[in-house]
Protein backbone atom coordinates (compact mmCIF):
# COMPACT_ATOMS: atom_id res chain seq x y z
CA UNK A 1 0.00 0.00 0.00
CA UNK A 2 1.46 3.38 -1.18
CA UNK A 3 2.14 5.70 2.01
CA UNK A 4 0.20 8.87 1.81
CA UNK A 5 1.70 11.64 0.58
CA UNK A 6 3.46 14.46 2.48
CA UNK A 7 2.24 17.92 2.67
CA UNK A 8 2.86 20.81 4.55
CA UNK A 9 0.50 23.84 5.38
CA UNK A 10 1.42 26.92 4.24
CA UNK A 11 0.40 30.39 5.66
CA UNK A 12 0.14 31.82 2.60
CA UNK A 13 0.14 35.71 4.21
CA UNK A 14 3.33 34.79 6.07
CA UNK A 15 4.92 33.05 3.47
CA UNK A 16 4.01 36.88 1.07
CA UNK A 17 5.87 38.87 4.19
CA UNK A 18 8.76 36.70 4.38
CA UNK A 19 9.17 36.84 0.40
CA UNK A 20 8.23 40.43 0.73
CA UNK A 21 11.24 41.24 2.91
CA UNK A 22 13.78 38.77 1.93
CA UNK A 23 13.49 40.94 -1.62
CA UNK A 24 13.63 44.46 0.44
CA UNK A 25 16.96 43.00 1.63
CA UNK A 26 18.13 41.90 -1.52
CA UNK A 27 17.32 45.45 -3.32
CA UNK A 28 18.92 46.81 0.05
CA UNK A 29 22.72 45.00 -0.80
CA UNK A 30 22.66 46.01 -4.50
CA UNK A 31 22.08 49.78 -3.95
CA UNK A 32 25.73 51.25 -4.42
CA UNK A 33 26.53 53.23 -1.02
CA UNK A 34 27.80 56.66 -1.62
CA UNK A 35 28.06 60.16 -0.13
CA UNK A 36 25.08 62.14 0.18
CA UNK A 37 25.28 65.76 1.18
CA UNK A 38 22.53 67.92 3.48
CA UNK A 39 23.21 71.54 3.86
CA UNK A 40 22.21 73.64 6.33
CA UNK A 41 22.31 77.32 7.55
CA UNK A 42 23.45 78.54 10.69
CA UNK A 43 20.14 80.21 11.16
CA UNK A 44 17.43 77.74 9.68
CA UNK A 45 14.45 77.45 10.90
CA UNK A 46 13.29 74.74 12.96
CA UNK A 47 10.76 73.44 10.93
CA UNK A 48 13.60 73.18 8.28
CA UNK A 49 16.20 71.90 10.76
CA UNK A 50 13.80 68.70 11.79
CA UNK A 51 12.97 67.50 7.63
CA UNK A 52 17.00 67.88 6.70
CA UNK A 53 17.80 66.10 10.15
CA UNK A 54 15.07 63.52 9.52
CA UNK A 55 16.68 63.13 5.80
CA UNK A 56 20.23 62.66 6.90
CA UNK A 57 18.66 59.50 9.52
CA UNK A 58 17.21 58.50 6.24
CA UNK A 59 20.43 58.56 4.30
CA UNK A 60 22.28 56.96 7.64
CA UNK A 61 20.19 53.96 8.16
CA UNK A 62 20.07 53.01 4.48
CA UNK A 63 23.87 52.65 4.29
CA UNK A 64 25.13 55.82 2.94
CA UNK A 65 27.41 58.37 4.45
CA UNK A 66 26.43 61.84 4.81
CA UNK A 67 28.24 65.38 4.26
CA UNK A 68 26.42 67.87 6.43
CA UNK A 69 27.56 71.73 4.86
CA UNK A 70 26.91 74.80 6.73
CA UNK A 71 26.65 77.60 4.41
CA UNK A 72 27.71 80.78 5.71
CA UNK A 73 25.99 84.22 4.20
CA UNK A 74 27.57 87.23 4.52
CA UNK A 75 29.34 88.16 8.32
CA UNK A 76 28.15 84.75 9.20
CA UNK A 77 31.67 83.05 8.05
CA UNK A 78 32.81 85.36 10.96
CA UNK A 79 31.00 83.41 13.80
CA UNK A 80 32.10 79.87 13.31
CA UNK A 81 30.24 79.06 16.50
CA UNK A 82 26.84 79.28 14.45
CA UNK A 83 27.92 76.65 12.13
CA UNK A 84 29.21 74.07 15.07
CA UNK A 85 25.71 74.50 17.11
CA UNK A 86 23.95 73.13 14.28
CA UNK A 87 27.09 70.01 13.44
CA UNK A 88 26.73 69.18 17.26
CA UNK A 89 22.67 69.57 17.38
CA UNK A 90 22.78 66.95 14.18
CA UNK A 91 25.37 64.59 15.95
CA UNK A 92 23.56 64.48 19.29
CA UNK A 93 19.96 63.83 17.78
CA UNK A 94 21.34 60.72 15.62
CA UNK A 95 23.09 59.44 18.14
CA UNK A 96 24.82 55.72 18.12
CA UNK A 97 23.17 55.46 14.41
CA UNK A 98 26.13 57.19 13.01
CA UNK A 99 29.60 57.54 14.04
CA UNK A 100 31.85 61.17 12.79
CA UNK A 101 33.76 59.91 10.10
CA UNK A 102 35.49 63.50 9.37
CA UNK A 103 35.48 66.47 11.99
CA UNK A 104 33.92 69.53 11.44
CA UNK A 105 36.20 71.70 9.43
CA UNK A 106 35.97 74.96 7.35
CA UNK A 107 36.04 74.83 3.67
CA UNK A 108 35.80 78.19 2.56
CA UNK A 109 32.72 79.74 3.59
CA UNK A 110 31.40 76.67 4.55
CA UNK A 111 31.99 74.17 7.10
CA UNK A 112 31.50 70.19 7.04
CA UNK A 113 31.44 66.98 8.67
CA UNK A 114 30.51 63.63 7.56
CA UNK A 115 28.41 61.20 8.80
CA UNK A 116 29.09 57.51 8.58
CA UNK A 117 26.36 54.57 9.68
CA UNK A 118 26.99 52.46 12.94
CA UNK A 119 26.06 48.48 11.99
CA UNK A 120 23.53 46.89 13.47
CA UNK A 121 22.02 50.25 15.19
CA UNK A 122 18.53 51.09 14.16
CA UNK A 123 17.69 54.42 15.03
CA UNK A 124 14.75 55.85 17.11
CA UNK A 125 11.75 56.45 15.72
CA UNK A 126 10.68 59.82 17.97
CA UNK A 127 10.41 63.50 16.93
CA UNK A 128 13.30 65.18 15.73
CA UNK A 129 14.05 68.37 18.26
CA UNK A 130 14.74 71.86 16.84
CA UNK A 131 17.80 73.52 17.57
CA UNK A 132 18.20 76.02 20.50
CA UNK A 133 18.37 78.68 18.82
CA UNK A 134 15.65 80.32 17.09
CA UNK A 135 16.16 81.66 13.17
CA UNK A 136 14.10 84.43 13.76
CA UNK A 137 16.01 85.82 16.08
CA UNK A 138 19.65 84.44 16.69
CA UNK A 139 18.55 83.22 20.18
CA UNK A 140 20.14 79.69 22.07
CA UNK A 141 17.25 79.92 24.30
CA UNK A 142 14.46 77.39 24.46
CA UNK A 143 10.57 77.69 26.08
CA UNK A 144 11.19 74.76 27.83
CA UNK A 145 14.47 71.82 27.97
CA UNK A 146 13.75 68.85 25.98
CA UNK A 147 15.14 66.83 28.93
CA UNK A 148 13.12 68.23 31.64
CA UNK A 149 9.34 67.40 32.35
CA UNK A 150 6.32 69.32 32.71
CA UNK A 151 6.47 72.18 35.11
CA UNK A 152 3.66 72.05 37.97
CA UNK A 153 0.27 72.64 37.44
CA UNK A 154 -0.27 76.91 37.37
CA UNK A 155 3.10 77.21 35.49
CA UNK A 156 5.20 77.46 32.39
CA UNK A 157 8.01 77.70 30.69
CA UNK A 158 8.90 80.96 29.25
CA UNK A 159 11.68 82.07 27.16
CA UNK A 160 13.81 84.68 28.47
CA UNK A 161 13.39 87.23 25.79
CA UNK A 162 9.59 87.29 26.81
CA UNK A 163 10.45 87.88 30.13
CA UNK A 164 12.87 90.78 29.60
CA UNK A 165 10.43 93.38 31.04
CA UNK A 166 9.38 91.49 33.90
CA UNK A 167 12.29 89.88 35.47
CA UNK A 168 13.86 91.87 38.16
CA UNK A 169 17.50 93.37 36.23
CA UNK A 170 19.69 91.11 38.51
CA UNK A 171 17.68 87.79 37.99
CA UNK A 172 17.73 88.99 34.41
CA UNK A 173 21.44 89.22 34.03
CA UNK A 174 22.18 86.18 35.90
CA UNK A 175 19.64 84.40 33.57
CA UNK A 176 21.34 85.45 30.62
CA UNK A 177 25.05 85.21 31.92
CA UNK A 178 23.90 81.39 32.36
CA UNK A 179 22.34 81.35 28.59
CA UNK A 180 25.42 82.51 27.50
CA UNK A 181 28.10 80.30 29.02
CA UNK A 182 26.03 77.01 28.24
CA UNK A 183 25.63 78.67 24.82
CA UNK A 184 29.57 78.75 24.20
CA UNK A 185 30.08 75.51 26.22
CA UNK A 186 27.52 73.57 23.55
CA UNK A 187 28.94 74.96 20.59
CA UNK A 188 32.64 74.39 21.28
CA UNK A 189 32.69 70.71 21.98
CA UNK A 190 34.69 70.28 18.90
CA UNK A 191 38.10 72.54 17.89
CA UNK A 192 37.59 75.39 15.44
CA UNK A 193 40.76 75.00 14.17
CA UNK A 194 41.51 70.89 13.19
CA UNK A 195 38.31 69.75 14.73
CA UNK A 196 39.43 67.60 17.33
CA UNK A 197 37.17 67.20 20.23
CA UNK A 198 37.77 69.58 23.37
CA UNK A 199 37.82 69.31 27.11
CA UNK A 200 36.60 71.86 29.69
CA UNK A 201 39.03 73.19 31.82
CA UNK A 202 38.64 72.78 35.89
CA UNK A 203 41.05 75.82 36.66
CA UNK A 204 39.36 78.33 34.27
CA UNK A 205 36.56 78.75 32.03
CA UNK A 206 38.39 77.73 28.95
CA UNK A 207 37.23 74.73 26.85
CA UNK A 208 41.08 73.20 25.18
CA UNK A 209 41.90 71.98 22.27
CA UNK A 210 44.30 68.72 23.21
CA UNK A 211 45.93 68.25 19.94
CA UNK A 212 46.22 72.06 18.65
CA UNK A 213 46.64 73.42 21.93
CA UNK A 214 43.48 75.97 20.96
CA UNK A 215 41.82 77.17 24.10
CA UNK A 216 38.15 79.07 23.64
CA UNK A 217 36.88 81.44 25.76
CA UNK A 218 33.13 82.62 26.14
CA UNK A 219 33.29 85.67 23.74
CA UNK A 220 31.13 88.74 23.00
CA UNK A 221 29.49 89.66 19.81
CA UNK A 222 29.68 93.84 20.27
CA UNK A 223 26.85 95.53 18.63
CA UNK A 224 26.11 99.51 18.20
CA UNK A 225 22.09 101.09 18.36
CA UNK A 226 22.00 104.43 17.28
CA UNK A 227 19.48 107.24 18.07
CA UNK A 228 19.80 109.61 15.19
CA UNK A 229 18.13 112.90 16.47
CA UNK A 230 17.03 115.91 14.13
CA UNK A 231 15.12 119.38 15.72
CA UNK A 232 12.80 117.64 17.87
CA UNK A 233 12.55 113.97 15.72
CA UNK A 234 13.92 110.96 16.35
CA UNK A 235 14.73 108.11 13.32
CA UNK A 236 13.65 105.01 14.32
CA UNK A 237 13.28 101.56 11.98
CA UNK A 238 10.96 98.43 11.56
CA UNK A 239 12.05 95.18 10.64
CA UNK A 240 9.39 92.58 8.83
CA UNK A 241 9.61 90.53 11.32
CA UNK A 242 8.75 93.12 13.99
CA UNK A 243 5.28 92.48 15.65
CA UNK A 244 2.77 95.46 14.36
CA UNK A 245 3.24 99.10 15.43
CA UNK A 246 7.09 97.90 16.92
CA UNK A 247 10.02 100.23 16.07
CA UNK A 248 13.78 100.22 17.30
CA UNK A 249 16.76 102.19 17.07
CA UNK A 250 19.04 101.31 14.37
CA UNK A 251 21.32 98.69 15.38
CA UNK A 252 24.18 96.67 13.77
CA UNK A 253 27.71 94.47 14.27
CA UNK A 254 30.71 95.83 14.95
CA UNK A 255 32.99 94.54 12.63
CA UNK A 256 36.68 93.25 12.71
CA UNK A 257 39.04 96.67 12.75
CA UNK A 258 36.54 99.34 13.27
CA UNK A 259 35.29 101.77 16.00
CA UNK A 260 32.39 101.52 17.73
CA UNK A 261 31.74 105.28 16.42
CA UNK A 262 32.81 104.23 12.82
CA UNK A 263 30.50 101.21 12.93
CA UNK A 264 27.70 103.54 14.00
CA UNK A 265 28.21 105.61 11.06
CA UNK A 266 28.32 102.88 8.76
CA UNK A 267 25.46 101.30 9.85
CA UNK A 268 23.01 104.23 9.86
CA UNK A 269 23.93 104.50 6.32
CA UNK A 270 23.54 100.91 4.76
CA UNK A 271 20.29 101.21 6.62
CA UNK A 272 18.84 104.24 5.85
CA UNK A 273 21.13 106.43 3.61
CA UNK A 274 21.94 108.82 6.43
CA UNK A 275 25.29 110.77 7.61
CA UNK A 276 25.49 111.41 11.34
CA UNK A 277 27.87 113.13 13.44
CA UNK A 278 28.53 114.39 17.35
CA UNK A 279 28.25 110.63 18.30
CA UNK A 280 27.45 110.24 21.83
CA UNK A 281 28.62 107.23 23.88
CA UNK A 282 24.74 106.60 26.32
CA UNK A 283 24.70 103.50 27.96
CA UNK A 284 25.67 99.46 27.40
CA UNK A 285 23.71 96.26 28.42
CA UNK A 286 24.55 92.79 28.23
CA UNK A 287 22.09 90.86 25.49
CA UNK A 288 22.54 87.52 25.59
CA UNK A 289 20.40 86.50 22.03
CA UNK A 290 22.88 84.50 22.09
CA UNK A 291 26.08 86.73 23.52
CA UNK A 292 26.12 90.03 22.30
CA UNK A 293 26.88 93.11 24.24
CA UNK A 294 24.69 96.12 23.50
CA UNK A 295 26.69 99.40 23.33
CA UNK A 296 23.95 102.62 22.73
CA UNK A 297 24.91 105.74 21.22
CA UNK A 298 22.94 109.61 20.44
CA UNK A 299 24.04 111.17 17.50
CA UNK A 300 23.12 114.00 14.97
CA UNK A 301 21.48 113.57 11.50
CA UNK A 302 23.60 115.55 9.19
CA UNK A 303 22.48 115.06 6.20
CA UNK A 304 20.30 112.08 3.73
CA UNK A 305 16.48 110.97 4.08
Amino acid sequence: MANPPVCKILDYPKYLYELKQKDKEARKKSIAISIKEMKYRPKIGGGDFDTKTRKVAEFLSEGHKVKITIMFRGREVAHPELGMRILNKVAEIIGAAAKIEATPRLDGRNMTMVLAPEKKVVPPKQKVPRPESSASSGSSESSAPADVSAPPPGLAWEGLRALFSVLEDAHFALAGRAIQLLDWDRSHRFCGRCGAPTEAKTEERVRACPACKLGVYPRLSPAVMALVRREGEILLGRSPHFPPGMYSALAGFVEPGEALEQCIEREVEEEVGVQVSRIRYFASQPWPFPNSLMIAFICDWVSGE
